[in-house]
């Protein structure tokens, strides 16, 4: 075998930041214009709070899309290259350490699963950029 490729979710990772960048715009400009006067009449106690929940709620949307499109694959040959937190964390193993990688759903995703050796599990679902060339690569594409 000597596949060259890399599953990661760049594409993911630039529509969901570009989407939360756009709605923190929004929430900013809200904030600049006095947005929330308007609404509320007034601003007490619970505006406030209300406006520090949302602006909490909108900084964790962004870590949260961070951290969810942040793992890739590297395939070169029989080694793979497993990377979580952009790089900081990373798994190199062989073909030979793969338990068993098998199909399965997430959250109404088709999803590869991999499990190796020493139990450790890894998805990679089918937004992710070559999810069919690490099936094929796998094993599990069915032949029609």
């Amino acid at each position: 075998m000597n596949d060259r490729f890399k599953v990661h979710y760049l594409v993911m990772l630039g529509l969901g930041l570009t989407g939360w960048a756009a709605l923190c715009a929004l929430l900013v400009h809200q904030d600049l214009t006095g947005g929330w006067r308007a609404c509320t009449r007034q601003l007490d106690w619970l505006g406030v709070a209300g406006l520090l929940f949302i602006h909490a709620s909108f900084a964790m949307m962004g870590v949260l899309i961070l951290l969810s499109y942040s793992k890739s694959l590297s395939v070169d040959g029989t080694r793979l290259i497993a990377r979580w937190l952009f790089g900081l964390r990373t798994r190199v193993f062989g073909w030979d350490e793969i338990r068993t990688a098998a199909d399965t759903i997430i959250r109404r995703e088709r999803a590869v699963q991999l499990v190796l050796v020493d139990g450790t599990r890894m998805h990679f679902t089918q937004v992710a950029t070559n999810f069919s060339r690490l099936r094929k690569y796998l094993g599990l594409e069915t032949v029609a």
